[in-house]
């Protein structure tokens, strides 16, 4: 590996750390706090129940977590492999190249028009709130973080 290849990456990760903690910690905090019951959420003894509770709390956090290095991981591979296929395939067939870029411009299309908009489309916002409330009580079963945290990809 090539030392700009590293360093590039080590770059890339410095600043997706922020883009992380600026865009999900917030939402990663709420769905941890709505998960965990009352009793964590407001101890009711002394130390020993608070400390009971902040380990409730970062485990939650954890699961959570892992469950969404998991689903990044598995929606990456999927990206990967259907990018690779589609590039193959366009490098195979000359008519499909045309199709190649009119992707490539409608995703780019689709970036300016966030960015122009500062907010997402409505319609997308609505759907958003739609998942949340089906995702909402599997957040609260056991096993349950995991499971968001993972679907948290999508």
């Amino acid at each position: 590996m090539s030392t700009t290849l590293a360093f590039t990456g080590l770059v890339m990760g410095l600043a997706g750390g922020v883009h992380c903690a600026a865009m999900c910690g917030a939402a990663c905090a709420g769905v941890v706090r709505m998960s965990s019951g009352p009793a964590v959420l407001q101890p009711a003894g002394g130390l020993a129940a608070r400390s009971v509770a902040t380990r409730s709390v970062a485990s939650a956090t954890f699961t959570l977590q892992a469950g969404r290095v998991l689903g990044y991981s598995a929606a990456g591979a999927l990206a990967a492999t259907a990018m690779q296929s589609l590039a193959w395939m366009t490098s195979q067939a000359t008519a499909l190249r045309p199709i190649w870029t009119l992707f490539h411009v409608a995703l780019l299309a689709w970036g300016l028009m966030l960015l122009v908009m500062a907010r997402q489309p409505a319609w997308l916002d609505s759907a958003g709130r739609a998942l949340w409330a089906r995702v909402q009580p599997l957040a609260r079963a056991p096993g349950g973080l995991l499971a968001t945290g993972a679907l948290w990809a999508l």
